[in-house]
């Protein structure tokens, strides 16, 4: 400003940024302006596609971009740590404690079978109080609470920018669950665990490339098992995202009662409605412990199928 004075008491000037931007980005705004963003998955827009363009949106704020790098880094790491443990392993039962040594592969510390078992533990032991150190770093980072920080900050002040009709239209009770629970659910089972999916799929191609370079007859076996888990995921994924959000809506369901039964209770006590309150409440609750057994049945199922393919 040019020429202008700061008044006694007119001295703060509020400036609002208002743009059509849609979350996570832009790419489903003719199917959100269409649909409805309730509706995107209903109407074939695919989950995974969504999860993508959110780690866009995640990776573009300032400090995630590094953050995630170092993380994926630290998870690299760890991923050759194994590789090596494998080999110190093989090392140690075959060429030093082994009745047949590889002549090619002579003891760390010639002619010393005890130096070279210290050699290897210090090669075991080292590295691993290095990745200790670095996993210690990676947890001080703060890629989730930052993450979470963003939507939760943003989620909210779009919430106080609504309009009347527009509140009216959104639960106390999902707007709550939103800050407490879809956004914390977003991050840690969305961004970071692509994060750990990226650093199993390494650890199993280190653990493949071992298996095959011993045995090479392997090699069909895992193609096959990687490729019937792929089929195994991409099937049950919505399904798994479906029964999550069943269990999400019946929370919400119930803090709406306890909400409304807080702030109306002295109606409630007055009209002698506490038994049908109460019956509302047992309702919603059952309609809970319902929507969670699926969730459960799934998560067992998704622990076991990796053990029948192996």
């Amino acid at each position: 400003p040019i020429g202008c004075e700061l008044g006694r008491y007119l001295f703060v000037c509020r400036v609002k940024v208002i743009d059509n931007d849609c979350f996570p980005t832009n790419r489903f705004a003719e199917e959100i302006g269409k649909f409805g963003a309730g509706n995107l998955l209903a109407n074939g827009v695919p989950e995974i596609d969504l999860l993508i363009e959110y780690c866009k949106l995640n990776c573009s704020l300032p400090g995630i971009g590094w953050r995630t790098g170092v993380t994926l880094g630290i998870d690299l790491l760890q991923n050759l740590y194994y590789l090596l443990t494998i080999y110190l392993l093989k090392y140690v039962a075959d060429d030093v404690l082994g009745p047949t040594p590889d002549p090619e592969l002579p003891l760390l510390v010639a002619g010393d079978k005890e130096l070279t078992l210290l050699a290897v533990g210090i090669l075991y032991t080292v590295p691993y109080g290095v990745l200790n150190a670095l996993e210690y770093w990676k947890s001080q980072l703060q890629t989730v609470e930052l993450s979470e920080q963003f939507l939760q900050d943003n989620l909210f002040r779009r919430f106080t920018n609504y309009s009347e009709d527009s509140r009216a239209q959104v639960k106390e009770s999902e707007m709550g669950l939103a800050m407490v629970q879809d956004v914390p659910d977003i991050v840690e089972n969305g961004y970071m665990r692509l994060l750990e999916i990226v650093k199993y799929v390494g650890k199993l191609a280190v653990s493949s490339s071992f298996i095959v370079g011993e045995n090479p007859d392997a090699g069909l076996p895992l193609v096959i098992a990687g490729t019937t888990i792929v089929a195994y995921v991409s099937q049950n994924y919505a399904k798994n995202i479906q029964y999550l959000e069943d269990v999400s809506d019946r929370q919400a369901d119930i803090v709406e009662v306890m909400q409304e039964a807080n702030q109306n209770h002295r109606l409630i006590a007055d009209y002698f409605m506490r038994p049908q309150v109460q019956a509302v409440l047992e309702d919603r609750t059952q309609s809970l412990t319902d929507a969670s057994l699926p969730t459960k049945g799934a998560a067992i199922a998704n622990d076991y199928f990796p053990g029948y393919v192996s």
